[in-house]
């Protein structure tokens, strides 16, 4: 009896080696074969992508589903497909317009006859109403299992309004990207599922939709405060002016005084080829010398120490002022310059002999007073803003090594200084807002359907930025 079992497992062990020789070399191409056939594997189903609104509800982007057209013919039962496969074959050719109705009738049967499970119609992808009016086509109206017809979603994104705000509406590709896009892409995205596929003859992949299938989430819808109106004002404004003035770049923001609320944004770069378009975001990213924007904070600092008034007079002469081995240049020059000035018409006319006189006569002894009276205001200090890529501002300390005696009177007017036009817009918000500097805002809420699931509201950034005196003479 031992023997006997004995030879009974050396008899099996010599039938599993022969079967697995069998398999893998004698028969292995067959198989593998067949196993591509029939090969199964879970596969990402991508979530619907949020849309972005402006603040009236007007989309700025949104996810458009479009279908590419599958057909497995082995599901169809020989009645059906006998019957309806002419009337199929002349829908699908008058719909792509590619081919005759008997090319796609014999390229069907063919694949019916040849077993094969999965065959794609056409690449060409169709729309949402177009995949609903072929539900209703012959075979296809039974549906997958058992009409065989696979509808392949692939989505993409669509911007309605086109070029309106478009750097800031963003994009995203793989892990780069720009604007909302970019920035809210955590809540945009939503959630990837997962689902089983089996692989076909030819590597294409059909969905079994098992049990154990994982829905995808839908991403989030991102409300913007952006009016299209007024965006659409601001750029076109933008635009006449760059092509006036040939000018490189331009960049302009509107912001509301009391919210904070970016109600438009536009960023347009001359192109190579003539004409304008948005391919970078200055407003928030490009750091540049302020020039004579930078005076109303000269003026803050000066008005601060009390020790000039509005009457008070200065005399900026011809237009020139030298500051050891430069010249300080006003506009007014090549017309004699503007002579005898009040502090207040220093100002008005943005003379930068007159606000750079007056910055070094009182700050002169003292530079670091100057700095430490703008950095005060909350000047040159990161808004925090919502999109990322804000511009590091720079603001020249009396200990950097780049200082000299240029930097102050230089300084007072603009250059030896980075700041984005964003936060310069901050400090003259904040002068109109009764000294509240605050975050400007360009995203109001995160909605899920019509419900917000997170709110966003201004931040106070400084709740003071000169006195009441200050102010009202501002």
């Amino acid at each position: 009896r031992v023997r006997l079992a004995f030879l009974a497992v050396v008899i099996f062990v010599l039938a599993v080696v022969y079967r697995m020789i069998d398999v893998q070399y004698v028969n292995g191409d067959q198989w593998r074969q067949k196993a591509e056939e029939i090969g199964l594997d879970y596969k990402t189903i991508k979530a619907t992508r949020g849309s972005i609104y402006a603040s009236g509800n007007d989309l700025l982007a949104t996810s458009l589903p479009f279908y590419q057209v599958a057909f497995d013919p082995s599901l169809v039962s020989d009645e059906v497909f006998d019957t309806k496969i002419d009337s199929l074959s002349h829908l699908l050719s008058s719909f792509y317009r590619d081919r005759p109705f008997s090319t796609y009738k014999k390229v069907i049967s063919e694949a019916r006859i040849n077993g094969k499970r999965y065959m794609l119609i056409n690449k060409r992808l169709i729309k949402f109403h177009e995949k609903q009016m072929m539900e209703t086509w012959p075979i296809f109206e039974l549906g997958q299992f058992r009409g065989g017809v696979i509808f392949n979603k692939r989505e993409e994104r669509h911007r309605p309004y086109k070029n309106l705000a478009r750097r800031t509406v963003g994009y995203l590709r793989e892990d780069i990207g720009a604007g909302i896009e970019y920035s809210f892409n955590n809540h945009l995205a939503g959630r990837d599922g997962e689902g089983l596929y089996q692989r076909m003859a030819g590597g294409n992949y059909k969905p079994v939709n098992a049990s154990s299938d994982i829905k995808p989430v839908d991403g989030y819808d991102v409300h913007t405060t952006i009016d299209i109106n007024l965006q659409d004002v601001a750029q076109n404004a933008l635009l006449r002016h760059l092509e006036k003035h040939k000018a490189a770049y331009g960049s302009v923001v509107l912001m509301e005084v009391q919210t904070g609320e970016i109600k438009a944004i536009s960023n347009l770069t001359k192109q190579k080829g003539g004409g304008y378009a948005e391919t970078y975001n200055y407003a928030i990213q490009g750091l540049n010398d302020p020039g004579s924007t930078f005076k109303l904070a000269s003026m803050i600092a000066l008005l601060e120490q009390g020790k000039v008034n509005l009457e008070d007079s200065i005399d900026t002469g011809n237009g020139v002022m030298d500051f050891y081995n430069k010249k300080m240049r006003d506009e007014s020059e090549w017309k004699g310059g503007y002579g005898k000035l009040t502090i207040q018409q220093v100002f008005e006319k943005s003379s930068n002999v007159g606000v750079s006189m007056l910055v070094d006569s009182i700050f002169g002894d003292n530079p670091q007073a100057f700095v430490d009276a703008i950095k005060g205001t909350g000047f040159g200090k990161l808004l925090d803003f919502q999109m990322m890529g804000e511009g590091i501002p720079y603001v020249k300390d009396t200990d950097d090594k780049t200082w000299s005696g240029l930097s102050l009177p230089w300084m007072s007017v603009g250059y030896e200084t980075q700041v984005t036009p964003m936060q310069t817009l901050a400090l003259f918000n904040a002068v109109a807002n009764e000294g509240r500097m605050i975050q400007p805002i360009i995203v109001k809420s995160i909605n899920q359907a019509n419900e917000p699931v997170q709110t966003f509201k201004t931040k106070t950034l400084k709740r003071r930025i000169a006195s009441d005196k200050t102010l009202k003479l501002l």
